[in-house]
This record gives structure tokens, C-alpha cells and sequence, in this order.
């Protein structure tokens, strides 16, 4: 079985994984928190994962090599047959895929069944990126500011939450000195921690502020004008101001987040790559590769020879 010391303890604890409990018990403690996935997506997920024991227990299936695809896509049927909604169903049921690949993984089970399990299509609308000329008429228009510039490159360049954002200190910023390394911030998630590798545009930014940034006893890494920390009201405030004297209508801060996923998406970053960064599972960037494909189209037709 694949794991690592901190897993081998949590086994020794519960003992030889034979339930779907335990096995649930074994994802939430460790495969949900290693995937870095936010407090509310492991709850939300935990309740899902309960829900699915409770309807394979009822029927007898209280094993993880007992459960086969058919199972889980009665399951569906019936999530469906209790009404409901299409989106929570999706959700649902990447809950299930990440569960059962993670058993797999580890040898829990022979194979991931719920590969080939589909999630429910969701109607929603597309997500608001913006265009490579609106981020550059934004930085262009907050360029005046220090502070403010190394916020928006945050955003653009890692694809930060606003929480993640405003929860920075100056000792989460490290910078590199050396010209073949990578600067990194060190961010609050899932009840631990994350490093996140910077760029260069994102460390540029961030070294110009810290050179700038007045000292005061408070750690906070961007501060008001008045010395305090900056919360999540005053960033979308400064962010909206920008916005509208760029001309960019309808974005907000989780704009900035879809648009450096598609346009890495479109230049080639592996999903993978953008997933570890971003916190999410892989198969949650399905909903951009198409702007991502629409992109790249663009780039070509306009670059054509």
C-alpha cells in the first residue's frame, strides 16, 4: 500500500481499513487535506461521501471493493429522483470521483471505478476573464500605485483568493535573490498552509511594495493608508475603482482568478500544474477550456503569417 509516515500513523490508529466508513475516515483526514481543498468544499464533500455510505450501507454495501460503477449511478439516479439541483449533483459527484481515486491510489481498492462515473451538466454562465487588453489597461491604470499594483499582479500572476489575499503577512513573502530560483508566498488554506511559487512580474511587484511599505508593528502584508490592515471590502473597493477607470465592466476579484487560469490554459500550463496552485481538483478547469480554446483561436488568428 502506497503512503507516506503521516498516513501510516492515521492507519495505525484506525486500525486495517475494511468499511466505508474507515475509508471515509481515511479521506477526510488525510486525502481532502492533501489536495488542499477549503474548509467548505471538505465539509460540503464529507456530507456528500456520508450521504453515498448511507445509501450503499442500505443496501447491503458496506465495503469498498463491493461498491462497482452500477452502484454509483443508481446513486445518481436517485439524487436526482429527491430533487436535486443539477449543480449539486455535479458537486456530489466529483466528491465521489475524488474519493474513489484516492482509494485507489493507495491501494484500497483494484480500480477506480467512478473514472467513468459523469457528472450532471450544469447550466451556468461562462466565467468573467478578462482579455489580455483589459489586464493590461488595468495594470496600466493602477500603475501608480505601488501597493496597489503588487495586489492586482498577486491576483493575475497566482490566482489568489481575496481570503488567502488579505490573510498574507510580511513573513509569508519570500524572495528570491538568486536569478535561477523563484520567489514564494506562503498562504492560509484548508486549516494549514500552502506555498504558492511567484513569478516575475508577481515578485517584482511584491519587492517594489516591501521597499515602500512604511514599518508599523502590524505584520499585515498590505496595509491601509492609515496603517491598518486591509480587509477583503477595502481590496474589492480599490479593485472596482480600477476597473471602471480601465473601462472593464462586469468583473470583480474572481475575474482576475478565472483569467489566469485561461489564459494559462491557452498558453499550455498543464491542468495539474494549475490545479496544485489554485487548490482545486483537475476536473473542476473543465469550465474553462473552452474560453481557453477560444483564446488560443484569437492568438492565431491574430498572429497568422
Amino acid at each position: 500500500m502506497k503512503h507516506s509516515g503521516s498516513l501510516g500513523s492515521l492507519l495505525s490508529e484506525i486500525g486495517t481499513v475494511e468499511s466505508l466508513e474507515q475509508a471515509l475516515i481515511l479521506y477526510e483526514r488525510f486525502g481532502m487535506s492533501a489536495a488542499s481543498k477549503s474548509k467548505k468544499t471538505q465539509t460540503e464533500y464529507r456530507n456528500d461521501l456520508v450521504d453515498l455510505v448511507a445509501f450503499l450501507g442500505a443496501s447491503g454495501i458496506t465495503r469498498p471493493a463491493q461498491v462497482g460503477l452500477v452502484h454509483l449511478r443508481i446513486y445518481q439516479a436517485d439524487l436526482e429522483k429527491r430533487g436535486y439541483k443539477p449543480s449539486t449533483r455535479n458537486r456530489k459527484t466529483y466528491a465521489i470521483k475524488g474519493f474513489f481515486r484516492f482509494l485507489h491510489e493507495y491501494a484500497l481498492v483494484q480500480d477506480d471505478i467512478a473514472k467513468q462515473l459523469i457528472p450532471p451538466t450544469v447550466e451556468r454562465g461562462e466565467p468573467r476573464f478578462l482579455s489580455e487588453a483589459e489586464y493590461t489597461h488595468l495594470l496600466q491604470a493602477c500603475s501608480s500605485s505601488v501597493r496597489d499594483t503588487a495586489i492586482i499582479q498577486l491576483f493575475l500572476q497566482t490566482g489568489i483568493r481575496l481570503t488567502e489575499l488579505v490573510g498574507l503577512s510580511v513573513n509569508d513573502v519570500t524572495l528570491s535573490v538568486d536569478t535561477y530560483a523563484r520567489g514564494a508566498i506562503r498562504i492560509k488554506r484548508s486549516g494549514g498552509h500552502a506555498t504558492i511559487p511567484l513569478n516575475d512580474k508577481a515578485q517584482n511587484a511584491l519587492k517594489k511594495w516591501l521597499e515602500t511599505r512604511e514599518p508599523t508593528m502590524d505584520t499585515a502584508l498590505f496595509l491601509t493608508a492609515l496603517k491598518k490592515p486591509m480587509g477583503k471590502r477595502s481590496v474589492q473597493l480599490m479593485l472596482e475603482k480600477y476597473l471602471s477607470e480601465a473601462g472593464i465592466e462586469n468583473a470583480s476579484v474572481q475575474s482576475l482568478r478565472h483569467t489566469m487560469v485561461v489564459h494559462h490554459l491557452a498558453k499550455g500550463t498543464p491542468r495539474q500544474t494549475l490545479a496544485d496552485i489554485l487548490g482545486d481538483d483537475p476536473a473542476t478547469l473543465d469550465v474553462y477550456v473552452p474560453l481557453a480554446r477560444r483564446v488560443h483561436q484569437r492568438v492565431l488568428q491574430e498572429h497568422m503569417l
